[in-house]
């Protein structure tokens, strides 16, 4: 392949990625808002994907798209950068919960009537806050350079999908511990 074909293909890929997530998302958002089992989880043995999943994943699907569409202006990068701090926060509050053992409610913010109590709603998993976390960070240092070259969100993105990777790995060997 020339050059000239695998820069272009590199510059569609976070499009490509941002389309796929938000569209995971959605699917997730529109099986809790229609009732549809099949739509919020893979299987109905494993556990269904919580709202505010959804929510963080369709967030961070927009900022993506927002910050590395070719024509940016101060709006879309305005967006991309709002989606990418509540990304942030979601995992960020999350965590806290874990580790401070409080609840701010977070989870039963979405969707609490087509569940059966607020106790029958689930927090993010830990590894899943993580992700949030480090996803959101990398989404907010997208453009940061160092003098080097090196740029710390492509690091943090390899991060978060070592992490989606052993997750997807729990998954498929039943081992709940990551979900």
């Amino acid at each position: 392949m020339t050059d000239l074909v695998l820069s272009s293909a590199s510059k569609r890929l976070p499009q490509i990625a941002s389309t796929i997530v938000i569209l995971i998302g959605g699917l997730v958002l529109v099986g809790w808002a229609a009732n549809i089992t099949a739509l919020r989880g893979l299987r109905e043995t494993l556990p269904s994907m919580p709202p505010n999943t959804a929510i963080g994943l369709l967030l961070a699907g927009v900022s993506l798209g927002f910050l590395t569409i070719r024509a940016r202006n101060t709006v879309t990068r305005s967006i991309g950068y709002a989606g990418a701090a509540i990304v942030l926060l979601l995992g960020l509050f999350t965590l806290l919960e874990y580790l401070l053992d409080i609840r701010f409610g977070i989870e039963e913010l979405t969707f609490r009537s087509k569940r059966q109590s607020a106790s029958n709603a689930r927090r993010l998993a830990i590894s899943t806050a993580i992700s949030f976390l480090l996803s959101g960070f990398a989404l907010l240092t997208l453009r940061t350079e160092s003098r080097r070259g090196n740029r710390p969100a492509q690091f943090v993105a390899i991060s978060v999908t070592v992490i989606c990777l052993f997750t997807l790995l729990s998954y498929g060997y039943g081992a709940s511990v990551l979900y």
